[in-house]
């Protein structure tokens, strides 16, 4: 089980301003509610970007997310470039360890978006890869280390090779538990 604590996207543009947001979150059940194009959806895809989970967006990797976290922007009706932009969780476990988790969205230096940096405790960040063969087996893979901080066994079958399968990823789990209304 996990509690997660904060979402952020961060964005700089060409002149390496800062932009973005936090949305810090408390335990137990919570809403975000707000005007449209208030980031609301965005704030989301960030949450499901980090942990690996876009495909529930209907996307793989950066293309999931909003141009704004790539792309351009708009801001006091000015538009503005998007340099480089990251997205950023915070996430709490039962044994209350905290990681914060980041993931590049635009790198302006060519770093993959396939990589998945975490610190536990406030330790160094540390690369683990997803959406790859291994990530969820793997010690440097992104479920592997996930399913192991949120206390959760991805069950496993034996093929008729001898091969250990996972056959429940992450992002049915997570699914299961989060809901999102989009229209009404």
């Amino acid at each position: 089980m996990i509690n997660i604590k904060k979402i952020e996207g961060i964005v700089f543009d060409s002149e390496k301003n800062k932009f973005g947001f936090t949305f810090p979150f408390r335990k137990g059940l919570n809403i975000i509610s707000g005007e449209n194009s208030g980031g609301k959806s965005t704030s989301l895809a960030c949450l499901y970007y980090c942990l690996g989970m876009e495909q529930l967006l209907g996307g793989y990797n950066e293309d999931s997310l909003s141009d704004a976290l790539k792309r351009e922007f708009k801001y006091d009706n000015t538009t503005y470039s998007v340099f480089e932009s990251y997205a950023l969780i915070e996430i709490e476990n039962e044994k209350n360890d905290v990681a914060v988790i980041k993931r590049i969205i635009r790198s302006a230096y060519n770093e993959k978006t396939n990589i998945i940096e975490v610190s536990l405790n406030g330790s160094e960040f540390e690369k683990k890869f997803i959406h790859a063969q291994g990530d969820t087996n793997n010690d440097e893979g992104f479920y592997n280390w996930l399913s192991a901080f949120a206390g959760i066994t991805i069950p496993t079958f034996v093929t008729e090779e001898g091969k250990e399968r996972k056959i429940l990823y992450m992002q049915h789990i997570f699914a299961s538990v989060f809901v999102e209304q989009t229209k009404g």
